[in-house]
């Protein structure tokens, strides 16, 4: 057979062109993967000729490409990390990241309370608690959720 590999480690006629064809392909690539870079770059450099921040330009780039709840959800643990610092607690922007925050904790914890209350009741259906641990589990469950609002 022309294009498999010899006992002697050679390649057949087809194999070879093969080979060839996906190495010119890949060098091709790159060209245009380093032409694209080298393009990029001189956006950048006509970005801070202009007076802008290639930095901010770089981040806000970033941002646009990032799935939007995972973005949401990581400036919630930056904003929440500084003002931990105390670094966001005298501006309007902090006292929005705190109120945020507080929001947020709630709702984190009604929606554990809900599913703490739900495995409690598959443990006493798996005959793991006594169907009143898990009752009573519940209900403490329930009158903290209800107490979150």
């Amino acid at each position: 057979m022309t294009d498999s590999i010899g006992a002697n480690g050679a390649l057949g006629n087809n194999a070879k062109a093969q080979l060839l064809s996906f190495i010119e392909r890949v060098e091709r690539l790159e060209e245009e993967k380093k032409s694209l870079a080298d393009d990029i770059k001189d956006v950048f450099a006509e970005a801070k000729g202009n007076g802008f921040d290639v930095k901010a330009l770089r981040v806000v780039l970033k941002r646009r490409k990032a799935d939007a709840e995972k973005l949401a959800e990581h400036e919630a643990i930056v904003e929440t990390y500084m003002n931990a610092l105390g670094m966001l607690a005298d501006t309007p922007l902090g006292q929005s990241a705190m109120d945020r925050a507080r929001v947020n904790s709630k709702r984190h914890l009604r929606e554990s309370m809900k599913d703490s209350a739900a495995v409690a009741q598959e443990m006493a259906d798996a005959g793991m608690i006594s169907p009143e641990a898990a009752a009573e589990h519940k209900d403490l469950a329930g009158k903290i959720a209800r107490k979150l609002g």
